[in-house]
């Protein structure tokens, strides 16, 4: 698609309307059958999972994230809330940096060994210190997003119960059949 070097590239392109398409187009090479990775736009599907459980009364953003690695007495990270991890404001130390050897958190939880990614992502990113209180700095961060997930799988299942509740309750409904969700070892 159109763009220039300097615009990065866009492989495909797909605006939805009142349920149907009014704006389809692809790369060179690509059709409506390619399988393309998300990356990033992965993080609006999240969020979207997170407001169908806060819709159904499953989760609550207001309320302490429920993370095991914060649930020691006295650990300020029990105070971050789904709300400042949904907003990107945890407080947590992390660097989204993607260069090698300038010490990127991002990089050492998606190929940290071996170029392989660690086996419980939301984990590696919630065992991560407080850089500032939580709400009060925003922080892009893929780590954060890996712990809203697991706290989704929490609520609705690991691995194979999760992708199925995403087909059903998001995928489905919106006429998404081709999604291929990935999970880490944990699910």
């Amino acid at each position: 698609m159109a763009g220039g070097d300097s615009l990065g590239r866009t492989d495909a392109l797909l605006v939805r309307r009142h349920g149907r398409n009014v704006i389809e187009l692809y790369g060179e090479g690509i059709d409506s059958s390619s399988t393309l990775k998300s990356w990033s736009m992965a993080k609006s599907m999240l969020h979207a999972a997170v407001g169908l459980l806060v819709d159904a009364g499953r989760l609550d953003p207001g309320r302490p994230a429920p993370e095991p690695e914060w649930s020691r007495p006295r650990d300020p990270r029990a105070a971050i809330t789904l709300w400042d991890l949904l907003t990107m404001r945890p407080g947590l130390r992390w660097n989204e940096d993607y260069v090698v050897g300038e010490g990127s958190d991002v990089i050492e939880m998606l190929f940290a060994r071996d170029w392989e990614p660690v086996a419980d992502t939301g984990g590696f990113a919630a065992g991560k210190p407080l850089a500032s209180a939580p709400g009060t700095v925003t922080n892009y961060s893929s780590g954060t997003s890996n712990i809203v997930s697991r706290i989704v799988a929490g609520v609705v299942g690991p691995g194979a119960e999760y992708e199925s509740w995403l087909r059903n309750e998001l995928f489905g409904p919106i006429g998404m059949d081709s999604a291929t969700p990935r999970f880490d070892e944990v699910g």
